[in-house]
């Protein structure tokens, strides 16, 4: 597997290893110029996936918005994360935070990957309040289909939450994309604001 993966990234063996090493350790690595460098995220995720073997189905419906293949309507991208409205929201101004890293589960999820995904959440969360002023706001994340998970790719829901206010049933009904894109830009200004 090491020897694989020193081919396809054009190192030697003795880089990679020490790759994995200061990967799984969260540093930085010296290759065999002497040169030190952060190792890219591309590589963290392929490294992940290797060291911890899982089905991951690259078709799913969020591996096709990561590539753009599928449109969806964004709040935030950073490097790690992207936050898109659901198309098919429990409650209005239902956000979810995926991850760019390619993991079906958030036990396949690399350290790196979930500690973006924290920030991102708490992020959208204090915009979403901010945005709608629902006096409360549900985080959840489910993980395999018996959890109630409906795509295969890790990602986190954001809900907003009033108290006689029932959800609607998860990944039932489309929402009106013109509502979701008002709700969106609510969503995005708070996030303007927060950033000011």
């Amino acid at each position: 597997m090491l020897s694989m993966l020193a081919s396809y990234f054009g190192d030697t063996l003795a880089d990679t290893k020490e790759q994995l090493r200061a990967v799984s350790m969260g540093s930085r690595f010296r290759g065999n110029d002497g040169a030190i460098a952060a190792p890219c995220w591309q590589n963290i995720s392929l490294i992940h996936l290797s060291l911890h073997p899982m089905t991951y189905d690259t078709q799913n419906a969020f591996a096709r918005i990561l590539r753009g293949e599928l449109p969806s309507i964004r709040v935030h991208e950073d490097a790690f994360t992207i936050a898109i409205m659901d198309i098919m929201p429990q409650a209005e101004g239902h956000v979810l935070v995926i991850p760019k890293e390619a993991a079906a589960e958030l036990m396949d999820l690399s350290e790196a990957g979930a500690e973006a995904c924290a920030r991102t959440v708490r992020r959208i969360a204090i915009a979403v309040k901010a945005a709608l002023n629902p006096p409360g706001v549900m985080v959840a994340q489910f993980n395999g289909s018996a959890a109630g998970q409906t795509v295969p790719h890790v990602h986190f829901h954001i809900v907003p939450r009033r108290q006689a206010e029932a959800l609607k049933p998860h990944g039932a009904v489309q929402a009106d994309p013109v509502q979701l894109q008002a709700l969106a830009d609510r969503i995005v200004a708070a996030l303007q604001k927060l950033d000011a």
